[in-house]
C-alpha cells in the first residue's frame, strides 16, 4: 500500500457558503398564486355580472358591451391580486413554506 499524502487549502471565497442565492421556486409559487387570484376574482366579478339579469349598466347592450365588460372584469382582478387585497396569493405561499 502507498501513503498518500492530501493537503487542503483554505475557502478564499466563503461568501458564497454564507449567502445562498435566491429560490427561483419561491418566485414561480408567488406569481402563480397572484395568477390564480386575479383568475378567481374576475370568476367571480363575472358570476357578480350575471346575477344582475344580464343588464351591463353603464355600457349599454350589444356584443360590444359584453366584450368591454369581460375586459374590465380582467383588469380589475389582475390590480386587486398584485395588491393582495383578497390574500389568496398570500395562502398558498404560506401554505408552501410551513
Amino acid at each position: 500500500m502507498s501513503d498518500s499524502i492530501v493537503t487542503v487549502s483554505p475557502i478564499r471565497n466563503s461568501q458564497s457558503f454564507t449567502q445562498p442565492k435566491p429560490d427561483d421556486s419561491a418566485k414561480k409559487l408567488s406569481s402563480a398564486g397572484v395568477a390564480f387570484e386575479a383568475y378567481f376574482l374576475e370568476k367571480m366579478l363575472e358570476s357578480g355580472s350575471s346575477s344582475m339579469g344580464g343588464k351591463n349598466g353603464y355600457l349599454g347592450e350589444g356584443v360590444g358591451s359584453e366584450i368591454i365588460l369581460q375586459m374590465q372584469h380582467k383588469a380589475v382582478a389582475g390590480e386587486l391580486s398584485k395588491n393582495g387585497s383578497f390574500g389568496i396569493a398570500k395562502m398558498i405561499t404560506d401554505l408552501q413554506n410551513k
